[in-house]
């Protein structure tokens, strides 16, 4: 019996996009085809320094990123310069990796009553949820940029195992979202 692969519509993506200056975003962008190429030293400080660099220029304030072998999450607060898409567009087209992204990325802006706090500890915690590293052990592949904490880091020991339920409260955020934006 011969597989059918499903076919992307990336598309769709963009629709409901809004772009809001000064809002707070939540994006995922991914690799084509899901391939898992991008967990390296290497891709990580380019993806940071192409980042900081939009920052600096106005287009974004960082708060926070997680790369994943296949994905990179991002919370921050979208510049007045640009639109949302043309951030996300010079950021792939000026990034100085060998990456080939998907077409489109996925969005969510957050709305006033979002917590912030509730989107760093998913970012942080996916690669615990995926089973890519112990709840014992430092990803090295997460940043906060925000100048303040999230709550949660205050509970970090260093050697210490992340507690458990963590990972049930990242699921119930990534169940707002998916709920949230379900068309």
């Amino acid at each position: 019996m011969e597989s059918k692969l499903r076919i992307r519509k990336t598309q769709s993506l963009r629709r409901g996009r809004v772009s809001v200056p000064n809002a707070r975003y939540f994006v995922t962008i991914c690799v084509e085809d899901r391939k898992p190429v991008l967990c390296s030293e290497k891709n990580w400080k380019a993806i940071r320094d192409q980042l900081e660099s939009q920052q600096r220029e106005g287009d974004l304030k960082l708060h926070c990123a997680v790369l994943m072998p296949d994905h990179l999450h991002l919370v921050f607060r979208l510049g007045a310069r640009l639109k949302l898409g043309h951030v996300i567009g010079k950021f792939k087209a000026k990034l100085d990796i060998e990456v080939p992204w998907q077409k489109d990325f996925y969005d969510h802006m957050l709305q006033a009553d979002d917590s912030e706090e509730s989107y760093g500890l998913y970012l942080f915690m996916n690669p615990y949820r995926a089973s890519l590293v112990e709840l014992d052990a430092e990803w090295e592949f997460w940043k906060r940029w925000r100048e303040a904490p999230f709550d949660f880091e205050e509970f970090l020991r260093e050697g210490e195992v992340i507690p458990t339920q963590w990972i049930s409260e990242s699921e119930k955020v990534k169940a707002g979202i998916i709920k949230r934006d379900a068309w």
